[in-house]
């Protein structure tokens, strides 16, 4: 047996054993809290706030208003240290604050400016005021675009900063059905995206990146249908019945953008029709991909690509079982973000053939635009993807730039502005669409087009100047967010069949009197200052190519988009019209059965826009593919056939009026 000293001495050697762990893990613990104090922490932590404000010198600051604007308008920020307390910080403390654009920075109450420190985007701020909780903070003004509000980069005492957006500041979730497309976690990319923009005669994407917009029109939601026309089209087919399936086509097709035509008396009068139908037919990827593949084409290797976000509850037997019936307005609403939802820009338009609401009571007309844009501004899904056209074709009723229905003084001048005051006010960042007017005749080839400001050109056309619309607008604080957007048709639709007026070198000249000039030289105000640049947006035009006149404009057309003169910048800009087979002038980019693929029109738009359709994989279209349809003159050929001149119905050469047909 052992003595009794060595036993009680082996009874207690484990306790003693982890004593001495103990104080090892605590010596281990204090080297890690000296070396956490140690090491260098951030500079600082600066949460920023923005919004937009107007000011006047003389009156000081007011709320804005659709008709009294004022002259100038910034951005007002706020950067609070969150990471620093008052006592913290040294004396006479300072931040330097980066823009990501060239701005005039101004001071706010508790607010000292100094002189840049670096560069001409860089502010110093003194560091004397704090917020309501005490903590150290500074604001400015920003004059400029509201894009330029918010900070690029923040430093303190030359050491950067770790910069984010207040809490207030960040875009709630989607809408409940909308975050339930895709899979988990696909909507915050869109809470990232920055607004679609514009840098002189450039779209710019939601991802910074210059932007081509390659569209189709997709109408019903202005004459009554309250769906997209032709989900009627087959029931028996969800390839043509299905909504979900038609986005999905144009997605594969290479369309970025969808133009949805709309009316106010329908978004906020008419009854949803319902356009479920119970006896569609699930279609497999295959039979997808099969749709959209030209002949003589063998698709990809691998599978389609799908659907980007499809609908999360859906019967593929019963088409369109997901679109709410409960109101026009949140239909359009969903379609709108579907839309957005699977990539693509929405542009949408006010389509005066069926909506006079701007003649019948312009007040509401302008109040009705800026409800409907404030709503898109709220939508963290919409409002960086979502372009308004404001009045489509001003010419179909007769209303010019500063005359109309209702006499002098009550033209689209008046009316754009009302409109696009309201629009900023509640929607700072949204791309607003106009289209021309008033000079149809020898400077308009149609309807929708007519942005001459020349005044030898005016003069020569005898046609209304919309100069002053320019010289008003040049000067607000929305110049930038504004985008020429005309609607050039063919010759059997715009009814002028001289070649030297449809075809190049004529062709070129008028387009560039028209509206190219404003991409090239801009819009030159007469008090003198910078000329202003504008992107051009096709937002139509379109052609059956079965008539040999047609054919050889839009080749000269796909020409003036893709090319650069001493009158115009490259427009590559295009919305087709349409895709809709029941449009009666122009036919869709579908057949009369809304299922195949005219790909005729395709090609044209692949070497105009620069479509790109997944089944081609980069490649050109085959020459089976790439042919005016059967019915053209000369079974594919371009003869010469008397049937091009109009005779007693062809209007005289300096009246040219437009015929419509379409919706």
């Amino acid at each position: 047996s052992c003595p009794a000293s060595e036993a009680e001495s082996t009874s207690h050697r484990p306790l003693k054993t982890l004593q001495l762990a103990m104080r090892h893990v605590a010596f281990l613990l204090l080297l890690l809290a000296a070396a956490r104090a140690a090491s260098p922490s951030p500079a600082c932590i600066v949460e920023y706030s923005t919004e937009t404000v107007a000011t006047q010198a003389a009156e000081g600051e007011r709320a804005l208003s659709a008709r009294a604007v004022p002259a100038a308008f910034v951005g007002r920020g706020a950067l609070t240290l969150v990471s620093h307390a008052a006592a913290d910080l040294p004396p006479n403390a300072r931040l330097a604050v980066e823009f990501a654009a060239p701005a005039v920075v101004g001071g706010a109450t508790g607010m000292e400016r100094v002189a840049p420190s670096a560069g001409a985007n860089e502010q110093s701020f003194m560091v004397d005021a704090r917020d309501a909780a005490g903590r150290p903070t500074v604001a400015y003004e920003v004059a400029g675009p509201s894009s330029d509000y918010a900070p690029a980069a923040v430093s303190l005492a030359g050491a950067p900063c770790t910069v984010r957006p207040a809490a207030a500041s960040v875009a709630p979730s989607p809408p409940t059905e909308i975050r339930k497309l895709g899979p988990p976690g696909y909507f915050n990319k869109f809470l990232e995206e920055k607004p679609v923009s514009t840098r002189g005669a450039q779209l710019i994407g939601v991802d910074g990146a210059p932007l081509t917009i390659k569209g189709v029109n997709w109408f019903g939601y202005e004459n009554g249908q309250t769906n997209p026309d032709g989900l009627w089209g087959k029931v028996d087919d969800a390839i043509v019945a299905d909504f979900v399936n038609v986005v999905w086509r144009m997605q594969l097709l290479g369309f970025n953008t969808i133009r949805l035509p709309f009316s106010f008396r329908d978004l906020e009068s008419a009854t949803p029709k319902d356009p479920k139908y119970a006896t569609c037919k699930a279609i497999t990827p295959a039979e997808m991909a099969a749709s959209v593949t030209p002949p003589g084409v063998t698709p990809p290797v691998g599978p389609v690509p799908p659907i980007r976000a499809p609908v999360a509850k859906h019967d593929p037997t019963i088409c369109n079982d997901y679109v709410p019936m409960d109101s026009m307005r949140n239909r359009f609403f969903w379609a709108m973000r579907y839309i957005a939802a699977n990539g693509f820009y929405v542009i949408i338009d006010d389509h005066l053939a069926y909506d006079t609401l701007v003649l019948d009571d312009a007040t509401k007309w302008v109040a009705s635009w800026k409800a409907l844009a404030a709503d898109i501004a709220k939508d963290p899904l919409l409002k960086n993807r979502v372009m308004l056209d404001l009045l489509n074709e001003p010419d179909a009723r007769g209303i010019k730039w500063q005359t109309g229905p209702k006499g002098p003084g009550f033209g689209m001048a008046k009316y754009y502005e009302d409109a696009m005051d309201a629009i900023y006010a509640v929607h700072p960042t949204a791309l607003m669409l106009i289209e021309g007017c008033g000079q149809l005749g020898l400077v308009a080839m149609n309807w929708g087009d007519g942005f001459a400001t020349d005044a030898a050109v005016v003069k020569a056309g005898g046609v209304e100047d919309a100069r002053p619309f320019f010289e008003a607008i040049v000067k607000k604080p929305y110049a930038n967010n504004v985008v020429i957007s005309p609607h050039i048709y063919p010759p059997s639709i715009s009814t002028h069949n001289e070649p030297e007026v449809v075809l190049a070198p004529g062709l070129f000249t008028r387009l560039d009197n028209s509206f190219g000039y404003l991409t090239k030289t801009g819009f030159c105000p007469t008090a003198g200052g910078p000329c202003k640049l504008y992107p051009v947006v096709y937002g139509e035009t379109g052609a059956k190519f079965d008539k040999e006149l047609d054919v050889k404009f839009l080749e000269d057309f796909a020409r003036y988009m893709t090319t650069s003169t001493d009158g115009h910048a490259p427009t590559p800009n295009m919305v087709w019209w349409c895709w809709n087979a029941n449009s009666g002038d122009t036919g869709g980019v579908v057949n009369d059965q809304w299922k195949e693929i005219n790909w005729f029109k395709i090609g044209w738009l692949m070497r105009a826009a620069g479509l790109a359709p997944w089944a081609l994989d980069g490649k050109p279209l085959p020459d089976a593919a790439n042919k005016p349809p059967v019915g053209t003159v000369g079974a594919g050929t371009y003869g010469a056939n008397a049937m091009f001149d109009q005779g007693a119905g062809k209007p005289p050469a300096a009246v040219a009026a437009p015929v419509p047909a379409k919706p």
